[in-house]
């Protein structure tokens, strides 16, 4: 086994030499962090849960728009997709604001991201919303406002870090 050595300082200030292993150290620059794409036409909610994902060691890909949700997808094949149901027209492109349940339908028919688990978030009547979206294929469903410590466990499961199943 090669080792590596790591300086460190002891309360007294002088150096001394750590001998790591440098299989560890290979094998966390090797493990490719898991991608997250958020989208939601709320730039608060986009900005604290993509603060919460990065500070818990996702990459995080963000979009206000339902018309580039699937373009992004398709592009850069994130890990998991959070995904808000009700997006207003875009500005630049009236008319074409798309509902997040009918997104999910393209992403389930595309092959980049027909396995990727998708979450959907909504502020709209849960009852309403919950029972479509998991029938749609959602994994979870989430009511906003939304509680990043509820959300970062059921975001884990999804992707397989916590053996856990999901509730």
């Amino acid at each position: 086994m090669i080792c590596t050595p790591i300086i460190t300082t002891q309360a007294s200030n002088l150096g001394h030499i750590l001998v790591q292993p440098v299989t560890a150290t290979l094998t966390m620059v090797s493990r490719r962090r898991k991608r997250v794409l958020i989208a939601d036409d709320d730039n608060i909610l986009l900005k604290a849960l993509s603060m919460k994902l990065r500070n818990n060691g996702y990459e995080v890909i963000t979009t206000l728009s339902s018309v580039n949700t699937i373009s992004l997808a398709r592009s850069t094949r994130p890990d998991l997709i959070l995904l808000d149901i009700n997006f207003p027209d875009d500005a630049a492109n009236p008319g074409t604001a798309c509902d997040g349940l009918v997104i999910m339908q393209w992403l389930r028919s595309i092959d980049e991201t027909r396995r990727t688990p998708i979450i959907i978030m909504t502020g709209e009547d849960p009852k309403r919303y919950r029972t479509q979206s998991l029938a749609a294929g959602a994994v979870a469903f989430f009511h906003k406002p939304i509680r990043p410590d509820e959300l970062l466990p059921v975001i884990r499961r999804a992707l397989g870090e916590d053996p856990a199943g999901l509730s």
